[in-house]
C-alpha cells in the first residue's frame, strides 16, 4: 500500500487544478483579451485531448511501463501548468493544456493500473475507495481556492498551484516498487492512434455541435466512417490498440463501461443546472453558489474510502447499483421540486447525491478492474476514461438541445427564470430515466447465482 500515496496526492495534485481553472476564465479572459467562443476553448480543449488521449496512452503504458510513465506524466504536467501560468495569450493556454491533457490521461491509467497490480484483491476496494476520494478532494476544494487565488495573486497563479503538489507526488513515487509492462517490445499502431483520436474527436466536436442543423450532418457522417474504420482495423491488425474480441466478450466490462457513462451522462448536468438556478432564480453570489454546488464533491471524497471499503466484503456490483439508484432518485426529487425546494431541502438532496456518486465510483472501479486480465488493467481503465468523459459531453449536449428549443436563441438571462425552471425540469426529468436504464445495466452484471 505504500504506492497509494503517490498516487492519491498526484490525482489530487492534477484535479485541484483543473477544477480551479474555471473560476479564472473571466479574470483570464479580461487580461489576455479573446472572443468567448476562444475562451470556452480553454476548458473544451482539455476535454478534447483527454478522451481522444485515453487509449492510445494505455498502450504506451503497456509497453514503456506503468511506474515510468506515471513519472513522465507527473514532469509533464508540471512543466505545462508552468507555461501556462507565463502564456502571453488564449491560444497558448490552448495548445499547452492539450498537452497538459494527455499528461492527464496518462497519470490516471498509470495509476489505476499500479493500484489494480499492486494491491491484493481483497483490498483493492478500500485503495480503490481513498483513490476516489483524492479525486473528488481535489475537485471541491480548486473552485474555492481557485476564487482565493485569482483574488490574492491573479489568473496566473492557479496554474503554478498544483506545482508542488506534483513535484511532492514525483518525490514520493520512488516508494513505488517494481516496474510492469505487460507488452514490453511491442509497438504502437499509428494509423490506429489516428482514427481513434479522429473517430472520437468527431463524437465529441459533434455533440457540441447538436443544435447546429448545418453542421451536425456532415460531422455525423464522418464520425460514423471513422468509427467503422477504427473498429475493422481492430479486428485485423495483429496487434490492436484495443482487443475488440477479448473486449466484446467481456459482459460484466461493458456493462460496467456503459453504466459509468450513462451515470455521468445522467448526472453531471446537476452542477451546471444548479448553478444557474441559484444566481438566477435565487440570486445567490457565485461564492455562495459555489459553496452549495460542492457539497456532493465533499461528502462524495469523506464516503468513498468507506465505500470502497464496504465493496470488498460485500458485492461491489450490487453496491454501485444502489449508488445509481440512488442518484435516480436525486434526479427526480430535483426535477419535481424545483423551483419551490428551500435551501436546505436542496443541501439535503446534495449530500444524498454524494452518497450515492460515492457508492457507485469506487465499488465500479473495483469490478472493472476485477474483470479483466493483469494485462488489460491499462485498457480498462483508459476506456473507463474515455466512457466518462463521452457521459459528460452527452450531458452537456442534452442541456444545449433542451435550451435551444425552451429559450431559442436568447440567453439565459434574457428568456427569465421560469423559462429555466421549464428547461431544467425537462434536463433533470430525461436524465432520471437514463439513470433508471443505468440501473438495469449495472444489475446486469450482478452475479445472482451461486
Amino acid at each position: 500500500m505504500g504506492m497509494l500515496l503517490p498516487l492519491c496526492l498526484a490525482n489530487f495534485a492534477v484535479l485541484l487544478m483543473i477544477s480551479a481553472v474555471g473560476v479564472a476564465l473571466p479574470a483570464m479572459q479580461q487580461d489576455l483579451g479573446g472572443s468567448a467562443v476562444l475562451l470556452g476553448w480553454v476548458e473544451g480543449a482539455y476535454t478534447l485531448s483527454l478522451a481522444m488521449a485515453f487509449v492510445p496512452v494505455a498502450r504506451v503504458v503497456d509497453i514503456w511501463g506503468f511506474r515510468r510513465m506515471f513519472r513522465l506524466a507527473l514532469v509533464v504536467f508540471v512543466a505545462a501548468g508552468i507555461a501556462s501560468a507565463v502564456s502571453p495569450s488564449l491560444e497558448w493556454i490552448i495548445a499547452v493544456r492539450s498537452v497538459q491533457a494527455v499528461a492527464g490521461a496518462t497519470l490516471n491509467t498509470a495509476a489505476l493500473s499500479m493500484l489494480a497490480v499492486g494491491v491484493p484483491q481483497e483490498q483493492r476496494g478500500a485503495a480503490m475507495g481513498w483513490f476516489v476520494a483524492s479525486i473528488y478532494a481535489g475537485i471541491a476544494v480548486g473552485p474555492l481556492l481557485g476564487g482565493f487565488l485569482v483574488q490574492a495573486w491573479g489568473w496566473r497563479s492557479v496554474f503554478a498551484v498544483s506545482v508542488p503538489l506534483v513535484v511532492a507526488a514525483w518525490g514520493v513515487s520512488w516508494r513505488i516498487d517494481g516496474e510492469w509492462r505487460p507488452r514490453a517490445g511491442q509497438g504502437v499502431d499509428g494509423l490506429g492512434v489516428v482514427l481513434y483520436a479522429g473517430s472520437v474527436g468527431t463524437w465529441l466536436v459533434l455533440l457540441a455541435s447538436v443544435d447546429n442543423v448545418h453542421r451536425a450532418g456532415p460531422l455525423t457522417v464522418a464520425a460514423v466512417l471513422l468509427s467503422w474504420w477504427f473498429v475493422r482495423r481492430m479486428r485485423t491488425v495483429p496487434r490492436p490498440l484495443v482487443d475488440l474480441r477479448a473486449l466484446m466478450g467481456n459482459r460484466t466490462l461493458i456493462f460496467s463501461l456503459l453504466a459509468t457513462g450513462i451515470n455521468y451522462a445522467s448526472v453531471f448536468c446537476v452542477g451546471f443546472l444548479l448553478s444557474l438556478f441559484t444566481q438566477i432564480v435565487w440570486h445567490f453570489s457565485p461564492m455562495q453558489a459555489g459553496l452549495v454546488l460542492i457539497i456532493p464533491a465533499v461528502v462524495q471524497s469523506l464516503g468513498s474510502p468507506w465505500a470502497g471499503r464496504f465493496a470488498d466484503r460485500a458485492s461491489a456490483p450490487l453496491l454501485a447499483s444502489a449508488g445509481m439508484a440512488v442518484c435516480a432518485a436525486v434526479l427526480a426529487a430535483l426535477a419535481f421540486g424545483v423551483p419551490t425546494l428551500p435551501v436546505a431541502g436542496l443541501v439535503g438532496i446534495l449530500v444524498v447525491q454524494g452518497v450515492g456518486f460515492a457508492l457507485f465510483s469506487s465499488p465500479n472501479m473495483t469490478v472493472i478492474l476485477g474483470s479483466v486480465r493483469p494485462q488489460d488493467y491499462s485498457i480498462a481503465s483508459s476506456l473507463t476514461g474515455a466512457f466518462r468523459t463521452f457521459g459528460m459531453a452527452v450531458s452537456m449536449a442534452g442541456v444545449t438541445v433542451v435550451f435551444r428549443l425552451v429559450m431559442g436563441e436568447a440567453s439565459v438571462h434574457a428568456a427569465g427564470p421560469q423559462a429555466l425552471v421549464t428547461s431544467m425540469r425537462i434536463v433533470l426529468s430525461m436524465a432520471a430515466m437514463l439513470s433508471v436504464v443505468g440501473v438495469g445495466l449495472s444489475l446486469g452484471r450482478v452475479p445472482w447465482r451461486r
